[in-house]
């Protein structure tokens, strides 16, 4: 069952269950977030995968330029250390 809770005027609701990883979603309305959360409930009681909707920005830079991106270091100073700035 999922957990729906008030937060700053907003509805988010929690999906748990054993073996998944929770699943979150903030919604505008109550009823918009219990809808959301049943329907997430059902794709796991089915055994269908729930789709991940974060992304990378590296992953959003490859969508739009159609190129693959290196992973790119912090910049380090001349002794070694990396940079605070």
């Amino acid at each position: 069952m999922a957990s729906i809770i008030k937060v700053n005027g907003k509805w988010r609701a929690l999906v748990r269950r054993k073996d998944h990883k929770a699943i979150c979603e903030t919604h505008r309305t109550k009823a918009a977030a219990d809808a959301w959360a049943r329907g997430i409930e059902a794709q796991l009681d089915a055994g269908q995968p729930v789709a991940e909707e974060r992304a990378t920005v590296a992953d959003l830079v490859q969508t739009y330029s159609g190129q693959p991106v290196a992973p790119v270091d912090p910049p380090r100073s001349p002794h070694g250390a990396r940079t605070c700035g």
